[in-house]
């Protein structure tokens, strides 16, 4: 009784040193999403240590699947709305000086996860589809401002898109070695479809129109562990590989224009508390390697 009060306290002192930190500025972590579905979302994307639905735990862990209490489908859909302002100034060599709203609109981004126990077996099995990452930028033609008007000295590119969804299907299976810890595997497969309209430096080394292209497939692997406590505080570690990414490939007036765009390694940790009853307590710390990916 005594370890549980002491448990409790210092989960109640992490929390208040926590939320009366001061902020600072942290860098995110680029196209990828923060959560994957609503739930884990909701949680502000930590789930490797809190399998709370089948999406979030097949993304984030696939060792926690086998924690969740029953089997599960589950279907989401996120609506995502990017505020994007560009701006530029050449008025120091001569120029015009502006700025321009977006105009990216709203994106869907569906989520599915299955998760069945095995009876009789310490194997449970999964499956997830899910967007993990993508952005979307459609700047218009502004004559104000420098970059995105097409006449005078300073001329840009004008009207500018851009475009990028990638989709994760991760079929899982999970293994429970002892009442309290289980290990998971899944290879990703992973698709991309971009579109970028113009292209120009670094890609060719001119601004040149191009041409939408297709699907994109790739794919990768993740390993992950789950730990649960007695006294309710869990643990969680997870590697997803980098995924190796076909070759994309622009159809461009100049001819083929082609480039590589990986989808970055990353290593999550995780610790969450559920010793307090319909309460969940959860903190991720995440590594994105981009450094080394294409």
């Amino acid at each position: 009784m005594l370890r549980k009060l002491m448990t409790r306290l210092c989960v109640g002192a992490v929390l208040v040193l926590t939320a009366l930190s001061p902020a600072r500025s942290l860098q995110a972590q680029g196209i990828a999403l923060t959560g994957v579905g609503p739930v884990n979302r909701s949680m502000g994307g930590a789930g490797t240590a809190a399998p709370l639905d089948a999406i979030g735990a097949l993304h984030w862990n696939p060792g926690s699947i086998s924690a969740l209490q029953g089997n599960e489908i589950g279907f989401g859909t996120e609506l995502l709305s990017a505020s994007i302002t560009l701006s530029s100034d050449f008025t120091g060599v001569g120029g015009g000086a502006g700025s321009t709203n977006a105009d990216a609109g709203w994106a869907a981004v569906p989520s599915i996860g299955w998760v069945h126990h095995l009876d009789g077996t310490h194997m449970t099995i999964g499956l997830g589809v899910y967007g993990v990452a993508g952005f979307k930028n459609n700047m218009p033609f502004d004559a104000a401002n420098p970059v995105l008007s097409n006449a005078g000295p300073f001329a840009g590119i004008g009207p500018a898109f851009g475009s990028a969804e990638i989709l994760q299907i991760t079929p899982t299976l999970s293994y429970q070695l002892t009442d309290r810890l289980s290990v998971g595997l899944s290879p990703t497969i992973t698709t991309e479809t971009v579109v970028l309209d113009p292209l120009g430096p670094p890609v060719t080394t001119a601004v040149t129109d191009a041409q939408g292209n297709r699907m994109h497939w790739g794919g990768g692997f993740q390993v992950g562990a789950y730990y649960r406590s007695e006294y309710g505080i869990n643990a969680g570690a997870t590697f997803k590989s980098k995924q190796w990414i076909e070759t994309l490939d622009f159809q461009t007036a100049g001819g083929r224009v082609t480039f590589n765009l990986d989808y970055p390694a990353i290593v999550s940790l995780g610790l969450s508390y559920t010793g307090m009853e319909n309460w969940t307590f959860a903190i991720d710390g995440r590594y994105f390697d981009y450094e080394h990916t294409d």
